[in-house]
């Protein structure tokens, strides 16, 4: 890992202590982005997508990217119908859009939660703390995402006509 990028100066302390667990790898791909680089591939934001999304805790950019794919789903829908090699084409394009761009969000995420509560907490130990509750992992997040995700495609299914119970 670089030398520049180490947990001895404030913000890289408290980027580590968000992060929690494999913060070496996000540390030293988050290095190559302060260097002017967006894109850093990430193989498990490329392979679960969404669900690594709200395993790392980025709810808003999770359904953002829900919000998206449920319109782009039914504006390809209208224009080409139930085309199987489209949606394999489309989804491909999402994984390798998430995939390459997710170490750039997360770091952005992350700065801006660790901005929020430097702001809110002067206290160093009380802010550790924070930091490290607010950043990290949570498999918690993903169950219940999905059971979100899931409960809105069937309900937004039934309400578009696509689905009859």
């Amino acid at each position: 890992m670089n030398d520049s990028l180490n947990t001895d100066t404030e913000t890289n302390w408290e980027l580590a202590a968000f992060v929690g667990e494999n913060r070496a790898y996000y540390l030293e791909k988050w290095e190559s982005l302060k260097n002017g680089s967006v894109l850093s591939f990430n193989f498990y934001a490329f392979l679960f997508g969404i669900t690594w999304l709200l395993y790392r805790k980025m709810y808003r950019e999770a359904g953002i990217l829900f919000a998206i794919i449920l319109i782009e789903s039914e504006v390809t829908f209208n224009l080409v119908g139930d085309n199987g090699a489209v949606d394999i084409a489309i989804r491909i394009f999402y994984s390798l859009a998430i995939g390459f761009t997710s170490n750039y969000f997360y770091l952005k995420h992350a700065e801006r939660e660790i901005q929020k509560l430097n702001e809110q907490f002067q206290d160093p130990t009380a802010l550790k703390e924070l930091i490290i509750k607010k950043g990290g992992t949570s498999w918690a997040s993903v169950v219940i995402g999905l059971v979100i995700i899931i409960g809105l495609s069937i309900l937004l299914a039934y309400v578009l006509g696509d689905l009859n119970f």
